[in-house]
């Protein structure tokens, strides 16, 4: 996974978005 400094959230909810 790809998690940056305070983009994790932002990325992370793009993740959880393709998942679901």
């Amino acid at each position: 996974m790809f998690f940056h400094t305070e983009d994790y959230k932002i990325e992370f909810r793009i993740l959880n978005t393709i998942i679901n």
